[in-house]
């Protein structure tokens, strides 16, 4: 199957895996310390919260085939949690379907790229990460 022939849940499933992953390397290569600080910090970044806030900050950045499954993405009908802002978990899931559809496409790099950018954006609006 084409990346582009799977539905925007699956390509948002495979990119919150493909988003975590980086998020521990960075946080691991960044803070090192205990395994209790280093996953407090991890999951601070990759709820849906930081998540809209990370695509707010590089959506301009995006190639217009990304912001096409970006849109799928945020656009999916699916069970959100009570706990997020339907809007926030939207962009969440955007993003992550964008994350999902570079590692299908096999464009690490790409991947490397925009995660690249989210940090040192994050980072420049003083957002601790």
């Amino acid at each position: 199957m084409e990346q582009k022939e799977y539905p925007p849940l699956a390509l948002a499933y495979l990119g919150d895996a493909v988003y975590e992953l980086l998020t521990r390397e960075y946080v691991l290569a960044k803070y090192g310390g205990k395994m209790g600080d280093i996953h407090k910090k991890s999951v601070s970044m990759v709820n849906a919260r930081q998540q809209a806030l990370a695509v707010g900050l590089i959506e301009e950045h995006l190639t217009l085939e990304e912001r096409e499954v970006y849109r799928r993405g945020r656009n999916a009908k699916g069970n959100y949690p009570r706990k997020v802002e339907v809007v926030a978990y939207r962009q969440s899931t955007g993003l992550e379907a964008v994350f999902g559809f570079l590692y299908l496409k096999g464009d690490i790099e790409r991947i490397k790229e925009l995660f690249s950018l989210i940090t040192q954006l994050l980072e420049s609006q003083g957002e601790t990460i």
